[in-house]
């Protein structure tokens, strides 16, 4: 194993974390998660030729990431602090207190009702429901819808992951049964599955577990609430089913029953064999290849490439057809010899690749575009870590949104920015506007 720069300055960096906050308070802090993913995707190669330039600009959009996101953590941003403390008051009235179990079958209900329109919109997309839950990446639509229906789907599963945050905090802290949770978990699980990606199978665990975290170390809390018989089955399920879909990635199913077949045959090793054999070294091989080849046999982008398919995301497809693609699908194109896909390419290649914020800046006009996105993510970095500090309070829904913002600060690391940035930013919006919807809801239902 070759560590990089960036690896061996993430080392030093987390050294001094853990040195001056202790594990306790590393735990819950946003910029060891940062970290963390900068380690996995950044900080090491194992089996491809290392590439001394490309690291060295590797190390350097680090650094220009990781010291504007501390001096922008700095900042004061009292107004969004405020909206949304306000909103989170007009909720919840009194102090900290358990959450009934009458809100809590409500609570799975939202859950249960999204798992349903998933199925039910995934369905006429492929065909059938026999199609959408044997879709795993394979399979391609059969329906042209906006894409925008794809997008609310993820959003709302994000906000679903949250709902089950929420009810595993009350569980955990009240010390309140916890069969409620486990069913919209599951459920939760088993609409995550079929769309065959590893990270959604993941996410949808690690986010309704973080509220043991938060009881342990902000709410001091037992270690022993985490590390149950129970616990571990769940992870294990979950662990299962990554390393399931890590294995048959893209691979052809016919029928719900050949599933249940290859899953009773899969022998985890497989899964694992299959990781260390096809992506251990993927996003560095991809950032590699992005460094030879932009500004050499392809032309760069221009700068604000990114940025503005960022700004025209929102917009439907339907309405703006020529609307910028996320650079993940722009390379994944590239790799069918498709520079410029019309719609019906769209439709037929939902693939996308990643090559991180130095990556993607590179691609967006070279070493402007990487001094530009690192110095510019990580300022939207350094807010969202400010805005989890303000909001971590004994507040469910506060701590929910400090937990949006958590997701917020890290989620573009891997790439591509686009998916990145709407996948923690449009969960952060759809809440605070469900919410606001329910404040005036109330208030109409109190005038009558």
């Amino acid at each position: 194993m070759t560590i990089t720069i960036t690896g061996y300055i993430i080392i030093i960096f987390s050294i001094f974390f853990f040195l001056k906050n202790g594990i306790k308070r590393c735990i819950i802090d946003p910029r060891i998660f940062i970290l963390l993913f900068y380690w996995i995707f950044w900080g090491k190669i194992e089996n491809i030729p290392y590439n001394l330039s490309a690291d060295i600009l590797l190390a350097v959009s680090f650094l220009l990431f990781w010291f504007s996101m501390i001096l922008f953590s700095k900042l004061k941003y009292s107004k969004i602090t405020n909206a949304l403390t306000n909103i989170s008051s007009r909720l919840e009235k009194g102090e900290f207190t358990p959450l009934s179990h009458t809100l809590q079958i409500k609570l799975v209900l939202v859950v249960l009702l999204y798992c349903i329109s998933d199925i039910a919109i995934n369905s006429y997309i492929y065909g059938g429901v026999t199609n959408a839950m044997t879709r795993f990446y394979y399979r391609l639509p059969e329906q042209d819808v906006p894409q925008y229906y794809t997008s609310l789907l993820s959003v709302f599963s994000s906000i679903c992951s949250f709902i089950l945050f929420t009810i595993r905090l009350s569980n955990i802290y009240f010390k309140q049964k916890k069969a409620l949770f486990y069913i919209g978990l599951l459920a939760l699980l088993f609409v995550t599955f079929p769309t065959g990606s590893r990270g959604a199978v993941l996410k949808t665990l690690l986010f309704p577990f973080f509220a043991d975290i938060v009881v342990i170390c902000f709410l001091k809390g037992n270690w022993k609430s985490l590390l149950n018989g129970v616990n571990f089955v769940v992870v294990g399920v979950f662990l299962f089913a990554a390393f399931f879909l890590t294995k048959n990635r893209n691979k052809d199913f016919d029928s719900l029953q050949d599933v249940s077949e290859n899953l009773v045959s899969f022998n985890i090793n497989e899964g694992v064999q299959s990781y260390q054999d096809k992506e251990k070294d993927l996003m560095m091989w991809e950032y590699y290849n992005a460094y030879d080849q932009y500004g050499n046999t392809i032309p760069f982008y221009p700068i604000t490439y990114t940025l503005t398919a960022i700004c025209l995301n929102p917009i439907p497809r339907s309405i703006y057809p020529n609307k910028p693609l996320g650079i993940g699908r722009i390379l994944a194109f590239s790799r069918d010899g498709v520079y410029i896909p019309d719609n019906k390419f769209l439709l037929m290649n939902r693939s996308s690749f990643a090559v991180g914020i130095c990556g993607e800046g590179w691609i967006n006009g070279g070493l402007p575009g990487v001094i530009f996105y690192s110095f510019l993510l990580g300022m939207f970095a350094g807010f969202c870590v400010k805005m989890y500090r303000d909001l971590l309070s004994y507040s469910y829904l506060n701590l929910m949104f400090a937990l949006l913002f958590m997701k917020c600060s890290f989620s573009y690391i891997r790439g591509d920015i686009l998916s990145g940035f709407t996948q923690g930013v449009y969960p952060i919006i759809a809440t605070f506007f469900l919410l606001l919807l329910i404040t005036k809801l109330n208030r109409i239902s109190i005038h009558f």
